[in-house]
């Protein structure tokens, strides 16, 4: 699908093309809203069946970043169709078969738990790059203080940088501890664990 290699994908990937293609979407949406006010619900339905392929594909290459493009072109597109439904001239055929496109984008869909191993293959590859502190910590110019999260999420980069092997055997052993029950349906799932909030670099 043109997105990173997992073998080598890092933090500073470039995604351009999916976001370009996220931009597209948009205006796809709205030549499906055109024809549907020109009652031509049947071409529509082509703008946003290519809209919604077109998200789940942006998610093929499992990296997080791409995912969450997905997501977005998901959003807007979901949105279009649940409009179109509601088109008089939309007949019951037509329904059963966008009712079976969405099935299949929900079923053939990135895995969770792949998403969870990509973006451990990501933390490991820019590990072992020379620059990994600037991509890590990028040079940002943030006016005004820290927020209370962007405080936090400083002391973490801090610390993954400082402690890389800490942080990579910490990052295995959350992908073992979640890879266990992540695909199950939550009822199916043991019952959360609740305790006081530790840091990583409190301990």
């Amino acid at each position: 699908s043109g997105g990173p290699r997992l073998d080598r994908v890092c933090f500073d990937e470039n995604v351009n093309t999916h976001q370009h293609l996220r931009r597209l979407i948009v205006l796809s949406e709205v030549e499906a809203r055109r024809l549907e006010m020109a009652g031509q619900s049947a071409e529509a339905w082509e703008w946003h069946l290519a809209n919604l392929r077109s998200g789940r594909h942006c998610m093929m290459p499992r990296f997080v970043i791409c995912f969450l493009i997905g997501v977005a072109i998901r959003d807007t597109t979901y949105r279009g169709i649940s409009r179109w439904a509601e088109l008089p001239s939309v007949t019951p055929e037509q329904l059963h078969a966008a009712r079976r496109e969405l099935t299949i984008d929900g079923t053939e869909s990135v895995s969770t738990l792949d998403l969870m191993k990509s973006n451990y293959l990501c933390l490991f590859n820019t590990m072992q790059t020379r620059d990994a502190p600037d991509e890590m910590i990028p040079g940002w110019k943030i006016s005004g203080p820290y927020s209370q999260p962007m405080r936090f999420g400083k002391r973490c980069l801090l610390w993954t940088m400082g402690q890389p092997d800490i942080a990579l055997r910490l990052a295995r052993q959350t992908l073992l501890n979640a890879s266990r029950e992540i695909e199950l349906p939550i009822h199916l799932r043991s019952g959360e664990v609740h305790t006081k909030n530790e840091y990583a670099f409190d301990i």
